[in-house]
């Protein structure tokens, strides 16, 4: 019997050893951390410095107390790993966020509910000649684009049918260069909007939009924001579209997916270039014949005109796990918000974006503001610290432009969004944006432009 309670001391002292290595492991890879991404560093130095207190202390323990508690560390630890393994094969909150989207639709009376494709096929039908949007995202993943051509955005003058969130689709007529504004844009404007579907208005008619809105207020505006932009191709759409127009105020519109964005984009040479070489330009205003072409040719490839049968949604299928994210318990972080956002790998190239991009406003005479646009899970639950990204973007000089807290204290937050659930803006959601830049922005940029009597 001793010689069974000696061998089960010696093997409490082995697991909680091997507990206690794995935690100042994790601890040396903390300290590793700073000065790359020091939130990450810090949040795993408290977890992994207190595990390894912990850990320390059981280690002296005597026997008998310390052979229960590592058999309750056992437990918990293999309950942990099999409760990751389920989550793994659980639909993600964002799968059932989407079916709960679909159903408040489907209540919805008069919505909508063609895609995009069949508004562009009946549209044809009729004698409309239209097309689906089309984004520099799709060139960017298209293998047969030409190598000396990567377009932007979509066809020029083209009927363009964009996304329906709110119960109609969007459907808005291009400019002579395939963005959403008016023709006749004046060749200097008062305010560029730069980003992704935010500030390109997605999913609301023409007027309803950022630019649209401010438009309404008296200012001249050019739109160059494109769906599935993330900030290299924002970049892009400075150089090749925006500068060309001399705006006073450059309102860079960031999403929270702009990270992931970045680091797909940093895989992308043409766009790093833009990053790299201050005097390159693909020359796309000159190149409209060029695009369309194109555009042309995708539309038939994919054959996205052709009238087809209607697929029925595919149901969610999980991915295996690796053994990475298995060893790791990154299933179970994520559910507790214990894993890292990556925010060292692109954000040091983003901060050079955002210098990049202020440097050459500025030596035009205009001014760059960094605008972060709210999404709904960040508004239906206010986090008690303002967002990192805004302490990211802080160290460029690019000022901010905090929308958040506009959102946060609106009388009815949810009616910011589509049907009051995740999505873009609904119509009072991109107003509520416009009232924020005209009273933190624009008004004081006309104030300041006023010479003193």
């Amino acid at each position: 019997m001793a010689t069974v309670s000696s061998k089960a001391g010696i093997a409490s002292r082995i697991v909680i050893g091997a507990l206690l290595l794995a935690c100042l492991g994790v601890v040396v890879h903390a300290l590793r951390m700073r000065g790359v991404d020091e939130a990450w560093s810090e949040r795993l130095l408290v977890w992994a410095g207190g595990a390894a207190a912990v850990f320390a202390v059981l280690f002296f323990l005597p026997a008998g107390l310390r052979i229960n508690l590592c058999v309750s560390l056992v437990f918990v630890g293999l309950s942990a790993f099999a409760f990751n393994l389920y989550l793994a094969y659980t639909p993600p909150p964002v799968a059932a966020k989407a079916d709960a989207i679909t159903e408040r639709r489907m209540a919805t009376p008069g919505f909508d509910h063609r895609t995009v494709l069949e508004v562009v096929q009946d549209m044809n039908a009729d004698g409309v000649k239209a097309v689906p949007a089309l984004f520099g995202v799709n060139a960017l993943q298209d293998e047969a684009r030409p190598k000396d051509l990567l377009p932007l955005i979509g066809i020029a003058t083209a009927t363009t049918v964009l996304c329906n969130e709110i119960g109609e689709h969007a459907i808005y007529v291009a400019d002579e260069h395939g963005h959403r504004n008016p023709p006749g844009v004046e060749d200097e404007v008062d305010v560029l909007l730069l980003g992704d579907s935010f500030a390109q208005g997605q999913c609301v008619g023409p007027g309803k939009d950022i630019a649209g809105l401010l438009r309404a207020r008296g200012y001249s505006v050019y739109n160059v924001g494109s769906s599935g932009n993330g900030p290299l191709l924002t970049l892009a759409a400075l150089m090749e579209y925006g500068l060309a127009r001399r705006p006073k105020v450059v309102l860079w519109g960031y999403a929270g997916n702009d990270p992931v964005d970045l680091r797909a984009e940093m895989f992308h040479d043409v766009l790093l270039r833009y990053l790299e070489d201050a005097s390159f330009s693909q020359g796309l205003l000159a190149r409209q014949d060029a695009i369309d072409a194109y555009w042309r040719t995708y539309l038939e490839k994919e054959d996205y005109l052709t009238p087809r049968p209607k697929k029925k949604v595919p149901k969610w299928e999980a991915p295996p796990p690796t053994l990475s994210q298995i060893v790791t318990l990154y299933q179970l972080r994520r559910l507790l918000g214990l894993r890292r956002r990556e925010q060292g790998a692109w954000r040091d190239t983003f901060q050079r974006i955002l210098r990049t991009a202020r440097e050459r406003v500025v030596a035009q005479g205009g001014e760059l503001y960094f605008v972060a646009f709210p999404y709904h899970e960040l508004v239906a639950d206010p986090p008690d610290r303002e967002r990192t990204i805004f302490g990211i973007v802080r160290p460029t000089g690019v000022p901010i432009v905090d929308l958040d807290r506009p959102f946060f204290e609106a009388e009815d937050p949810e009616a910011l969004f589509p049907l009051r659930m995740p999505g873009h803006f609904s119509e009072a959601g991109y107003a509520k944006v416009v009232d924020v830049l005209v009273e933190e922005v624009l008004e004081k940029t006309r104030a300041d432009a006023i010479p003193d009597e």
